[in-house]
Parts: structure tokens; sequence; C-alpha cells
């Protein structure tokens, strides 16, 4: 359904991040190496539960897109990284923002979407009901035709349930005898 394609869609949004991340932090302590506090200030102690989680991934970019424009690291990054890093990792940041609201979305979206299947079903078993019904008087004097369009009144046992399937051919067999 829709919401495996937005999830799907994230997850290779998120693995993008991680590449990038990791590309970025692998440039960071080497350009940043006299800074030892850089490194941090980019949010290196939140990689690894960002690497899992779409929300905090999006929080690390941030972070990072927001101190790479400090003068004093601005020059130094660029000169590891490409000259349009920065923007890289914003539209990253973009697409990941956008996953993250189409899955939301697509998880609200779901109750609705739910019933909206039930009410199409629900049309079709009306509709075959009906036939079934037309059959039985259609085919009167006919007890094999009216078997043809026989529908079970009963809902189906519940899947796993002998018991039930049990009872039901018990009853079945008696009926006959009878």
């Amino acid at each position: 359904g829709i919401i495996t394609i937005t999830t799907e869609e994230l997850q290779r949004t998120m693995q993008e991040c991680r590449e990038e991340v990791q590309v970025f932090f692998f440039h960071c302590e080497r350009a940043l190496s006299d800074k030892a506090a850089a490194s941090t200030r980019f949010g290196r102690k939140g990689v690894e539960k960002a690497r899992s989680n779409p929300v905090k991934m999006a929080s690390l970019l941030n972070q990072i897109i927001a101190n790479y424009s400090d003068p004093e690291y601005e020059d130094k990054l660029d000169a590891r990284l490409t000259k349009g890093y920065k923007n890289k990792l914003e539209s990253l940041h973009t697409r990941l923002t956008d996953g993250i609201a189409a899955q939301s979305l697509a998880k609200t979206n779901r109750p609705a979407n739910t019933e909206i299947r039930i009410a199409k079903y629900n049309a079709v078993w009306s509709f075959a009901r009906n036939i079934c019904d037309i059959a039985k008087v259609a085919f009167r004097g006919s007890h094999a035709k009216q078997q043809q369009y026989f529908m079970y009144e009963r809902p189906a046992a519940k899947k796993g349930s002998r018991s039930a399937l049990k009872n039901a051919s018990l009853r079945a067999q008696e009926s006959e005898q009878a």
C-alpha cells in the first residue's frame, strides 16, 4: 500500500543520509583536527541514534547544516569537501523531512483508506448476496442449481481454529443422518 511505498522511499533517503553523514564526519575530523570540539558541535555523539531514526537524522542534518556556515569551519570544510556539499546536505535534509511527512500522512490516512476498502468489499458482497438470493427464487425447483448459488450464512471459522471446523463437520454429519 501507500504506507509501504512511502516507507521504502524514506529508507532509501535514510541510506543516503547515513552515507553522507559518514563522509561528512570523516572529512570534518580531518579538516578540523586542530579544533577538538568541532565534531561534537556538529553532532557526532548523536550519529548512532540518528542512523536508525529518521527524525533524529533530520535533526542531525539540521545541526550539521547550521554549524557548517560558521566562518571558522566553512573554509576548511569546503577545501576538503566539494564546494556545493552544504547544498547537497540541505537537499538531502529537505528530501528526508518530506519523506517523514509523507509517511506520517500515509499512516494518518490509513483508517480512512481502510474504511473505503471495506465499503468496496461490502458492496461486492452485497451484489453477490443479491445474485444468490435471486438464484434461490429462480431455481426453486432445482436443489442442485440452488447449491451452486449457496453462500454461507455464518462467518468462516478463525484461522487455526480446529474445534470450530470439527463442530461444523459434526453438525453436517448429524443433519445428513437425520
